[in-house]
């Protein structure tokens, strides 16, 4: 009877082992696939966003008379603020050609 519990114990010990062993793959797996995953729609968006920022800045040039190089600048330094404002960078760029409108 001693020798059926002991062996009855390291079966179930095995048993919970060999799950927990599978919970971390599983784990490691759904963390892989949902970054995979974030990269693919990001890249399939990614089309949309340049789109959008190119007609931004056609609706700034339209508003502005700067040089090549001070919309440049001006759109490095957008991306960053985009960025630390949590905003899309056209949206930036959009709002900043209403004010230029606006005097």
């Amino acid at each position: 009877m001693d020798n059926n519990l002991k062996a009855l114990e390291k079966l179930a010990k095995n048993i919970k082992t060999q799950f927990a062993e599978a919970g971390k793959g599983l784990t490691q797996w759904l963390s892989l696939s949902s970054g995979l995953s974030a990269v693919i729609t990001r890249l399939k968006k990614m089309p949309q966003d340049v789109h959008a920022i190119d007609t931004a800045m056609t609706n700034l040039h339209k508003v502005t008379d700067a040089t090549a190089k001070r919309y440049d600048s001006f759109l490095n330094s957008a991306s960053k603020s985009a960025r630390d404002l949590g905003r899309s960078i056209s949206s930036l760029i959009d709002q900043t050609a209403n004010w230029a409108k606006l005097g």
